[in-house]
């Protein structure tokens, strides 16, 4: 969506998919019983996703929201929107590719 006056867009997208909880790299912290939710969840990048099939060409959300004070879903898009962003020379585009498995020298211990 294009903000209003700027050269500036808000991606939405209802498009969700779902995020592997299962691995073990998957850290939730100070569960509350009044909200019902973690205060804290966090994994290094890239993300896992629940299904290895790669993303068709478009945008999506991961289902499972993260960080701290400010949670957000984790935006993931398809290898042909991503060349499709890149072609159009979208300045900003931060990309992980998305992996099946982390290579255990990369991360912290």
């Amino acid at each position: 969506m294009p903000l209003p006056n700027t050269r500036y867009y808000w991606l939405k997208t209802d498009n969700v998919v779902k995020f592997d909880r299962n691995n073990k790299y998957l850290w939730f912290s100070d569960y509350s019983r009044k909200c019902k939710a973690y205060r804290d969840i966090s994994c290094p990048t890239p993300v896992f996703l629940a299904s290895k099939k790669p993303l068709s060409d478009n945008f999506f959300r991961t289902d499972l929201i993260l960080g701290s004070d400010a949670k957000s879903p984790i935006m993931c898009i398809g290898i042909e929107t991503y060349k499709k962003l890149k072609r159009a020379k979208f300045t900003g585009v931060f990309s992980n590719e998305i992996l099946d498995k982390y290579d255990e020298k990369d991360l912290p211990n």
